[in-house]
Parts: C-alpha cells; structure tokens; sequence
C-alpha cells in the first residue's frame, strides 16, 4: 500500500526549515499513479522491443500519432495511445522520460491526489500535440 510522505521535525537548529518530509522506501513509497504509469510504459517499450519489426511498424503506425489521420481518418485514439509508445533505437528515451515522471510526478501525486495528477498527466499528453516534434515519416511517438 502506499505511505504518503509524512512530515517530521528537521531539527532544533534555528536556521533550519521547520519541516522535512521522508519518503517510504521499496515498491509502496511511490504513489500509485506514478507507479502504474511507469509499469505500464516500460510494458509496453520492453513488449515492443521483442516483436519483429515488421510487427513493432504495424503498431507504432497504428498507436503513434499520424495527426493528419486523427480527425479525418477517425483514428482519435491515437491522441491517448501515442503517449506509451517510446523510441524503440535504445533505452536512452524511455528511461528518462520514466525519470521524470518518477521526479516530478511524486510530488504532484502528493500534493494533487492520483486522481487529479492523472488528469493533468493526461491532459498535458493530450495538450502536448504539435505536429514536428519528434516526426519521424509522419509518426510522432510519447
């Protein structure tokens, strides 16, 4: 189960903040929002990277991005699905897009609740549609 932060004196040093927070240690210290999106991303990535290529360009075509196919070819999902899909060329992308989301979607998650951060974490992917990006032949990828 998840164990929010829990604030704690720092110390008696005046100078000092009046508070500290710790975070719980092992798999239940993150939040679970966090904690299913990152399991969920690097799911798919590792399940990507074992199919044929063949195979992982069906998809990436099917779930990537293709704006100019989202409102006129009806392939509105793919405003949702392209944000899972990560560059298949190494581990580099995938990692530190998780990293992020690890850094600072632990605390957002704290302070909004999981159900709020998985909206602004939504809506941002959403939002954060623009055709250039990181194109590649008209795909764009999370």
């Amino acid at each position: 189960a998840y164990v929010p932060r829990t604030p704690r004196v720092a110390s008696r040093d005046p100078g000092a903040p009046d508070v500290s927070y710790s975070y719980g240690v092992g798999y239940g210290g993150m939040p679970p929002a966090v904690r299913n999106l990152i399991l969920i991303n690097v799911a798919i990535f590792l399940g990507m990277m074992l199919l044929p290529r063949q195979v992982q360009g069906a998809l990436v075509g099917m779930f990537g991005l293709t704006p100019e196919l989202v409102i006129p070819g009806g392939r509105v999902w793919q405003l949702g699905t392209y944000m899972f899909l990560h560059s298949l060329q190494g581990i580099g992308h995938v990692f530190f897009n998780m990293f992020a989301l690890w850094m600072f979607g632990i605390e957002l998650e704290q302070l909004w609740g999981s159900k709020r951060f998985l909206t602004f974490y939504l809506f941002c992917g959403v939002a954060g549609v623009q055709p250039g990006g990181e194109a590649r032949e008209g795909l764009l990828e999370g």
